[in-house]
């Protein structure tokens, strides 16, 4: 009856009367901070444990699967996650049929921030993944307690903006990347977890306009020096150099926010202009214009991931510069790719166009250059050669 009244379980005490039965302890929050509430979270993700993950963690038996879990409480981590629950998983735990094993896991729970929102908001968005799916995949996840109480899991973690939920249910994981573009919040096992937090701590590492030891410099762009970008106008294409210096000076008008740049070659000419800013840790880049016909760097691609948009931005929107809306735009049947790239190098030469195609002439391949096209390692060696000793015409 409680929880339908919008009451939450805090805990149990014994009882006063002969057989010292447990008496629950309920709660109800009208959503103003009480005089005890935890400080609110500083770190970098938040992590909201399911049920099995809580158990791993917290149980008084071993459990098979407890290595797994145990790595989110590693030393490592403490200072790049903060493990969260649910009222949910609370529920959960007053279902517990052993006594002992509840009460132990009740006082647990006390060691974790548990997440709120109102009981209506939460009924609501619970209502609206269950239509989701059903609409998406055809499950019906209304007949299961489990899922259930999985969906109420999602439900919290939308309504309160925690992105990451760590469980072991496979069907969970399954069914919640049905409705992953709307709610945000990525279902997956520890392990995975871990590594997508192994991602975001280099996400500081990462320095799109990192140039040292080249010839190439970014200046930026300051007041009274519109001329500087005016080459980067798209004129060919129709635009007008008054919509086109409107959309700058926009940039220019929101002060600190955005970083307008311009990126020189070691000749001082002028080859590309953008604008960055930093919301959160994603880099974003409304703004960029390249002029630049020649090699000017090589990467190694470390991985391709194909997912819903959703997903895909969650997972990388800290090293990318789309926002998800774009992603979305240029997925097919649902389904976007993702190229992640490591150890980029920039040359101290540029290799030119003319240049490059006359090096494929030579290794008898033809480039169109028109998308993504595989060439051969002697190709590959011989632009690599010319980017770093430069090409000395015989």
């Amino acid at each position: 009856m409680w929880p339908h009244l919008g009451f939450e379980k805090q805990g149990e005490r014994p009882g006063r009367g002969r057989q010292r039965y447990p008496l629950s302890i309920w709660w109800r929050d009208h959503g103003h901070p009480a005089l005890f509430s935890s400080a609110e979270s500083l770190g970098l993700v938040r992590v909201m444990l399911d049920l099995n993950v809580f158990a791993d963690l917290e149980s008084s038996y071993q459990r098979s699967e407890q290595r797994e879990s145990g790595a989110l409480t590693g030393d490592w981590l403490a200072d790049q996650v903060d493990l969260v629950i649910s009222t949910e998983l609370e529920a959960e735990i007053a279902r517990h049929p052993d006594p002992s094993e509840r009460q132990r896991q009740d006082q647990a729970a006390r060691k974790y921030l548990t997440v709120r929102t109102q009981a209506r908001a939460l009924d609501g968005a619970a209502k609206q993944i269950t239509d989701l799916v059903r609409q998406n995949i055809g499950l019906d996840l209304s007949a299961d307690r489990g899922d259930v109480s999985d969906v109420r899991h999602l439900a919290a973690a939308w309504l309160t903006g925690t992105t990451v939920i760590a469980t072991r249910d496979q069907r969970f994981i399954d069914w919640s990347a049905a409705v992953v573009d709307t709610t945000g919040v990525r279902v997956m096992r520890p392990s995975d977890v871990v590594l997508q937090l192994d991602e975001l701590a280099r996400a500081q590492e990462y320095r799109p306009a990192q140039l040292e030891d080249t010839q190439y410099e970014l200046a930026a762009v300051r007041s009274r020096q519109e001329d500087a970008v005016l080459p980067f106008m798209h004129g060919s294409q129709g635009e007008r150099q008054s919509s086109y210096l409107a959309m700058v000076r926009g940039l220019g008008a929101d002060g600190p926010r955005w970083n307008r740049l311009i990126l020189r070659d070691p000749r001082r000419e002028s080859v590309a202009f953008l604008v960055t800013g930093v919301d959160d840790v994603q880099l974003t880049v409304p703004v960029l214009r390249i002029k630049l016909a020649a090699v000017v760097a090589c990467s190694r691609l470390e991985e391709v991931v194909a997912a819903r948009p959703g997903e895909l931005h969650q997972r990388f929107r800290h090293l990318g510069v789309w926002q998800q809306d774009q992603v979305t735009a240029v997925a097919k049947n649902g389904t976007a790719l993702a190229l992640r790239f490591a150890d980029t190098e920039v040359f101290p030469h540029q290799v030119t166009l003319r240049r490059l195609r006359g090096l494929a002439s030579e290794y008898v391949q033809s480039l169109s250059l028109r998308s993504a096209e595989k060439i051969s390692p002697s190709l590959f060696a011989a632009i690599y050669q010319e980017g770093f000793s430069g090409y000395e015409p015989k």
